[in-house]
């Protein structure tokens, strides 16, 4: 698979989807469909759909084509595409929480290298850990996440649009 060409590509795809994905975040959350086949000539296929309220981030690799979805939190293409180029790569599962998703070390330091702005944390604590609400935007959007605290760790346990 020639990296260059795909990534060329992928970033022009993306940057022409931009405005779909703009449009999509008034509605609920975006998602990068698409497939890259490589058979001879790299190939590039992606267009924008739009769930409710949920994230879903999908990669099937199989016989030369790898499928994905991906949630597209943000409208800016030079971020949009290197969350998703890293997220093909495995590098990472992409900024985006979802229930089960761990966080260890401060909270709100992690939600801010995620792209969140915390507007308020609920803390309510006892002996074996706790729970913590969070009120937090992300490009304009309002988010409420609830975390579970197990020793350092916290894990969000509810991520809704507000």
């Amino acid at each position: 698979m020639s990296k260059s060409v795909i990534r060329k590509e992928l970033f022009q795809k993306v940057s022409e989807l931009a405005p779909l994905v703009e449009e999509g975040l008034k509605y609920g959350v975006p998602h990068l469909v698409g497939e890259i086949t490589d058979g001879g000539e790299p190939k590039v296929d992606i267009s924008v759909t739009v769930f409710e309220n949920s994230h879903h981030r999908i990669l099937l690799p199989e016989n030369g084509v790898l499928r994905f979805m991906f949630p597209a939190d943000t409208p800016n293409p030079r971020r949009l595409f290197l969350e998703l180029w890293m997220f093909l790569n495995g590098k990472s599962s992409g900024d985006a929480l979802e229930p089960g998703s761990v966080i260890r070390g401060v909270l709100k330091n992690a939600l801010e290298k995620r792209g969140f702005e915390v507007v308020w944390m609920t803390v309510n604590e006892n002996a074996e850990g706790g729970y913590i609400g969070v009120l937090a935007t992300k490009g304009g959007i309002r988010y409420r996440m609830t975390f579970e605290k197990r020793g350092g760790e916290f894990i969000l346990l509810e991520m809704e649009r507000v």
